[in-house]
């Protein structure tokens, strides 16, 4: 995420390659960036988890010392650290895909990527028990 947007795919969209090319279906011998289909600011995504949750999940910031310190606690510190450094060039370079990407990586999908907000509705619904 970034204050300018990132349209990062849902693992859930792009789990299914691997399994392709082991049932012998043939992937293209290519790189493909796995993009999603919206470009959504960290208040934007906060937004669309209080709206699927219906109660108030509030923007945390921007400051990265907070969670890599929580982190440490579970995890080794270079992995932490690691994280923190991927996390900040998330903040500060966006990562918002053209249209092209997001027809390319549907065309591998056979569908169109989910869109953050069907995401957060369909999770929200199997924490809720909807």
């Amino acid at each position: 995420m970034s204050r300018h947007g990132s349209d990062e795919h849902r693992r859930r969209d792009g789990a299914p390659l691997p399994w392709l090319e082991r049932a012998d279906v043939p992937l293209p011998a290519e790189t493909y960036n796995l993009v999603g289909p919206d470009a959504l600011t960290d208040p934007a995504m906060a937004g669309i988890w209080s709206e699927a949750l219906g109660r108030v999940v509030p923007y945390g910031g921007g400051d990265l010392d907070v969670p890599e310190q929580r982190l440490r606690a579970l995890a080794p510190a270079w992995l932490a650290y690691d994280l923190k450094v991927m996390m900040r060039r998330d903040q500060e370079d966006d990562a918002v895909a053209r249209e092209a990407e997001v027809k390319r990586f549907a065309g591998l999908l056979g569908h169109r990527p989910r869109s953050d907000r069907d995401f957060a509705g369909e999770v929200a619904r199997g924490w809720l028990g909807a």
